[in-house]
């Protein structure tokens, strides 16, 4: 199973990533919301998930010759942590902002 981890991919994986956010917030009635830095941190958070990925399926697949097993370990949960990270950012950059009462 060959699975395309180019740069165009992961930018193609962004972009889609960045129409949905658009479409949820515009759904959410929020889109005076958007603005250049949260359009460049949606589209960062989420090419990262696509980076992330890339990080673990190399390491898994390609890097399989001339490496210690224990930096394969280290490698692979650096890449988790890096998909768990964005996919966090992502989540909470669409997630409904709660209304604060006042007591």
């Amino acid at each position: 199973m060959y699975i395309s981890f180019n740069t165009l991919e992961i930018f193609r994986f962004g972009c889609i990533l960045l129409v949905v956010y658009i479409i949820v917030l515009a759904f959410q009635k929020r889109l005076a919301e958007i603005g250049l830095a949260e359009i460049g941190g949606v589209f960062l958070s989420s090419s990262s998930i696509m980076g992330g990925s890339k990080l673990i399926y190399s390491t898994l697949t390609i890097l399989n010759d001339n490496t210690i097993e224990s930096d394969k370990i280290y490698t692979i949960y650096g890449g988790f942590c890096v998909v768990w990270v964005s996919v966090i950012s992502y989540r909470q950059k669409i997630q409904p902002k709660k209304k604060n009462r006042g007591n």
